[in-house]
């Protein structure tokens, strides 16, 4: 399992085949470079001068991963709080200690991702994503049931309410700030710790909010000690990762820190 202690910035070196995407802007000195002679109208001065230079695009990832957010929860719960989490199998994440992702990096890995193989495809090399290697990187349980979407609609008004569900999706800040208080080791704590991770890390979106189809992952929660998260959050990042290549650009959802940690 990755030590998320020992690499608290989650970046690494800018070498290799995305060193050249990594560029820099020129530092334009937009001083007067004719000194004291006016004598040049304005439109010559611009010749002279020439345009600034335009500072490159940021190449930031859009998906609403809340690392430092899921750390500071992490950091507050019990032991009864931890042991609880362990129990549904999300105990590897009670080591999460990142709080920053490298948006370069994680560009390329996107681009090298092929998600019909789950493979990674770099330096002449094919490297295999198998639900297996995410419990290896994130410690979440890689076998059990398949988590379902969908299912029985009973009680699930209660759930809605319970969550605060808001036009169709689960609102994170209510989730965070209720986990951010609470003491209780209880079933509400198990599922809106669940939901909480699954919206802000697992299964992030570009939205503050989770859908609302996410309920019937926890709605059992004696039988979430035997989902398999981790095939969850392969199959939720490769959907992703083909969805936003089959549109022609790189800014996909999903746990995209899986990738960097596991490359």
């Amino acid at each position: 399992m990755f030590d998320y202690e020992n690499d608290t910035s989650a970046q690494h070196k800018v070498d290799g085949p995305y060193r050249s995407m990594t560029g820099g802007s020129v530092d334009i000195q937009r001083g007067n470079l004719l000194g004291d002679d006016e004598s040049f109208d304005h439109d010559e001065r611009k010749k002279v001068q020439g345009s600034p230079t335009p500072k490159p695009k940021k190449d930031y990832i859009q998906a609403r991963i809340s690392l430092r957010s899921i750390v500071k929860i992490i950091s507050k719960l019990s032991l009864e709080q931890s042991e609880a989490i362990r129990e549904i199998g999300l105990g590897g994440l009670l080591g999460l200690r990142c709080m920053k992702q490298d948006h370069i990096l994680t560009r390329w890995l996107i681009k090298n991702f092929d998600p019909e193989s789950s493979s990674m495809n770099v330096h002449g090399q094919q490297l295999l994503l198998t639900p297996v290697e995410v419990h290896n990187v994130l410690g979440i349980q890689c076998e059990g049931k398949d988590v379902k979407l969908k299912g029985s609609r009973e009680g699930f008004l209660d759930l809605c309410k319970m969550v605060g569900v808001v036009q169709g999706s689960i609102p994170l800040k209510g989730l965070k700030d209720y986990l951010k208080e609470t003491k209780s080791v209880g079933d509400d704590f198990k599922m809106k710790f669940v939901l909480y991770v699954l919206g802000a890390f697992l299964c992030p979106t570009t939205k503050p909010a989770l859908k609302k189809s996410y309920l019937h992952a926890v709605k059992n929660v004696e039988a979430m000690k035997e989902c398999n998260w981790a095939k969850l959050t392969l199959d939720y990042l490769i959907g992703s990762v083909r969805k936003c290549k089959q549109k022609g650009h790189l800014r996909a959802n999903g746990c995209l820190l899986l990738l960097v940690v596991w490359y």
